[in-house]
């Protein structure tokens, strides 16, 4: 929150500032009002301060200015801008939200009697996939050690917060790729089955969409003894992941642009929309066709027969009227080709608990 404060006042957007025995303030960072003048007098014309006009706003002025946001372990909560004043801005909201949700609202939820946590789960908390959900507290997705250093919160641990009971212990059980692996599995598509029991498909596929490149920054494809010795190799091959989940999530390419043009040119590989465009095409009818077949048929399955199905069966339906909408359609297209990896998802989750106990 200091950070930003300073910020605010170095840019000369501060009318007065306020001092008490905390330090000084310039503006209530919790206002939206207040952080959208703020922002007005910065030069920051945003119409909300939503992500998606953050994000488009300070990708046109980093380019402007030529400059690019911090890529690395550094950046682990993918706080992405360029801008001073939004990099503080979406660290102290990261922070908050953090703090809310997995400290004071964790440690508000302590039982009484029992001393203990008891979150609650929600088969069904995504009502059209199945896929479950966690409340009171959120038990779901705890940050860790690493996220809470990027945002400045590194004094805190929040998965050590949580001690099993005396005599018990904790089972971390996880299913790995799992969605790439449905998603070959429901297609068959031979060479990413192929590719998954080699181990490495972020590899393979980031050597095939854009050899070119790694060659020329580092003189050589990522190989598995380079990708541990290379710090920057390895994270080439991270940012990757995001291009094939991206796509199985209905990604357009220009959305995997905005995603990985910086954290891609701060090591040094420069990449254009119609290369990211190209990434989409090749992923799904080039370097794994069957997939492509499968999620087409699922999106057309969506807006012709209103459902799709996993691979046990669980339906989700959409509208009859949803072709009188285009964009209505457009969605309905784009969440029909993964629900039925989301649906299968669940599924197998939910028969693994059962058959665990």
């Amino acid at each position: 929150t200091q950070r930003l404060q300073d910020e605010v006042i170095i840019g000369g957007a501060a009318n007065e500032i306020t001092f008490d025995r905390d330090g000084y303030s310039a503006v209530n960072v919790g206002s939206p009002l207040q952080m959208l003048e703020v922002f007005k007098e910065l030069g920051i014309n945003v119409p909300t301060l939503g992500k998606k006009d953050l994000s488009d706003w300070d990708a046109q002025w980093a380019r402007k200015q030529k400059k690019i946001s911090r890529a690395s372990e550094e950046d682990d909560f993918d706080i992405g801008y360029a801008h001073p004043v939004l990099r503080q801005h979406a660290i102290r909201t990261a922070a908050a939200k953090l703090e809310g949700t997995y400290i004071s609202g964790i440690l508000s939820k302590i039982n009484p009697i029992t001393k203990r946590i008891h979150p609650g789960f929600k088969q069904c908390g995504a009502v059209s996939t199945g896929r479950m959900s966690s409340v009171q507290p959120n038990a779901q997705n705890l940050p860790n050690k690493n996220k809470l250093t990027a945002l400045g919160m590194q004094d805190y641990d929040i998965r050590s917060m949580l001690i099993p009971a005396q005599g018990c212990d904790f089972i971390i059980c996880d299913y790995s790729g799992i969605e790439l692996s449905i998603l070959a599995a429901m297609s068959d598509a031979v060479e990413l089955i192929n590719q998954i029991l080699r181990g490495d498909i972020h590899s393979f596929v980031t050597n095939q969409l854009i050899g070119d490149s790694l060659r020329s920054v580092f003189g050589e494809l990522i190989t598995p003894e380079n990708k541990k010795k290379n710090e920057s190799i390895k994270s080439v091959r991270d940012l990757f992941k995001k291009v094939s989940y991206g796509i199985i999530y209905g990604s357009t390419g220009y959305n995997l642009y905005r995603t990985l043009y910086f954290d891609l040119l701060a090591l040094n590989i420069h990449i254009t929309r119609e290369d990211a465009d190209s990434w989409v095409e090749r992923w799904k009818y080039e370097l794994f066709p069957e997939t492509g077949v499968l999620l087409a048929r699922s999106s057309e399955y969506a807006v012709t027969r209103y459902y799709t199905e996993s691979a046990i069966g669980r339906r989700r339906h959409w509208p009859h009227d949803i072709r009188f909408d285009k964009w209505r359609m457009l969605a309905a297209m784009r969440e029909g080709s993964n629900a039925p990896i989301q649906s299968c998802c669940a599924d197998m989750l939910k028969l693994a608990m059962v058959n665990l106990d």
